[in-house]
This record gives structure tokens, sequence and C-alpha cells, in this order.
């Protein structure tokens, strides 16, 4: 018996070499010409991580290896989310010519672009290491989680991906709002920031996926703790997302239509 949400996602997944090869091409048609390919990548990440610590260090008058561990992985997991919703505007405007000329699932080219980005996130992911250790940290295989955490993070990321190319595509005037809203995400997020135990800041990483994200891959990384009330919420909401995403994968198949 053929059930359309999971026979659409079997479908999808078994596309792989196509998607998988399409956001492999995409890094070299992006880096071609380049000394460092996607490694400029990692040093603009390296840069943004040293000056935020050197800011954050400054304001608060501490020295700059207490913050620079947390904030290397904060901007690393946040750069690998942020960059999914920015380039999942237009999505299907841009892919137009692929969609109406091939036989490729819909999904699959949201697939691409998730898988864009963790191939990207493997390129900036030695930076978090060194910046790790210069903040005192010793190497640990807890290190190792961060890759899986960014596989994990991804998985629920594709329905939102989806939702964020469906919007723009209905409706262009979005295409200029969503930026704004990743910018605000940012500052709503515990990204240069601890959440605290009480207070208005509490209460609004209370009800952010983006916060449970952020504090579970930290505690998991930094500090071994893997259960805590934030990995709960954070499993919770890509499960939550990933069964959503089957649900809502026939509604995929119409983007043909619409485009």
């Amino acid at each position: 018996m053929r059930i359309p949400g999971i026979s659409d996602c079997i479908e999808s997944i078994q596309e792989f070499k196509i998607w998988s090869h399409l956001a492999s091409r995409d890094l070299k048609v992006r880096y071609s010409r380049t000394r460092l390919g996607p490694w400029w990548s990692s040093l603009a990440l390296g840069a943004l991580i040293f000056g935020i610590s050197i800011a954050t260090a400054l304001i608060a008058q501490d020295p700059i290896r207490e913050y620079l561990p947390r904030i290397a992985v904060s901007l690393f997991v946040w750069t690998f989310i942020a960059n999914i919703f920015l380039e999942s505007v237009e999505l299907f405007s841009v892919e137009r010519g692929l969609l109406l000329n091939t036989r490729v699932h819909e999904l699959s080219i949201v697939l691409r672009v998730v898988w864009r980005q963790v191939l990207i996130s493997l390129y900036n992911l030695p930076v978090v290491v060194i910046c790790i250790i210069v903040g005192g940290e010793t190497l640990s295989p807890r290190l190792l989680l961060l890759p899986v955490a960014i596989v994990f993070t991804g998985v629920g990321l594709i329905l939102p991906s989806f939702v964020i190319g469906l919007v723009t595509l209905l409706r262009r005037d979005f295409a200029q709002l969503i930026p704004s809203v990743v910018q605000l995400l940012f500052f709503v997020s515990p990204v240069m920031w601890e959440t605290p135990e009480s207070g208005r800041l509490s209460a609004v990483a209370d009800f952010n996926p983006l916060a449970w994200a952020l504090g579970a891959i930290r505690a998991g990384v930094l500090s071994g703790e893997l259960l805590t009330l934030d990995t709960g919420r954070w499993l919770v909401a890509i499960a939550t997302l990933a069964c959503l995403t089957f649900i809502f994968s026939p509604l995929i198949r119409q983007i043909r239509v619409r485009v």
C-alpha cells in the first residue's frame, strides 16, 4: 500500500546522489577561481567569532578565553541555521528550470540546500575546534557531537526551509521580510548570551526552538551534559518537524504547479 507522505520522502532520499552532487557542485561554482575555495567560509566564521569574543570580553572586562568556546559553538550552529533560512528565500523560483525540465522530486530541492550547508559546516568545524583549544578546553570525543548535531538539526530544518520557499514563491514580498526576521531571531536567541534562570530572557528562550538547539549543543559539547531540559526540547522539536515533513510532503508535490 502506497502512503503518499512516506513514499515521497523515501523517493527523495533515494535521490541522494542527485541532490548531494548538486550541493557539491554549488560549492565549486560559488568558490570557483578562488585560492581557498570553501575555506573562505571558515576564515569568515573565525573572524566573526574572534571579533564578537573580543568585544564581549572588553565589555564584561573578562578574559577572552572565557567566552571563546561558547561563542564559537553558538555561531557555528547559528550560521548553519541562518544560512538555510536565507538560502530558502526564492528557492523554488531560482530552481524553476530544474523543476520544469527534470523529474527530480521537489523535496530534493530542499535537501540540496540543507546538504550544502552541512558541507560548509564541515569546513567550518576546524575553526571551532581551534577556538575551543585556544579557550582552554581540552580535545574530547564530545567534539564529535558537533557534526552529528548539525545533521540532526538539518533534518528538523527541512520543513521550515520548504515553508520559506513556498511562502516567498506565492508572495514575493516575503522575500524582503525573511532576512529581517532572521536578524531578529539572532537577537532573541542565546547566541552571544547565556540563558538566565529567570526573567524575560528566560521566558523568551523557553518558547524559542533555536534557543533549545543552542543550549543542548553547547551543553553536550562543552560540558558533556547530554540529558538536559534543552536537549529534550530540541529532540522533541526535531521529531515533530520530521513527522510534519511526512504529513505535508504531498503538498510539496504542488510546487511544480505553482512554479
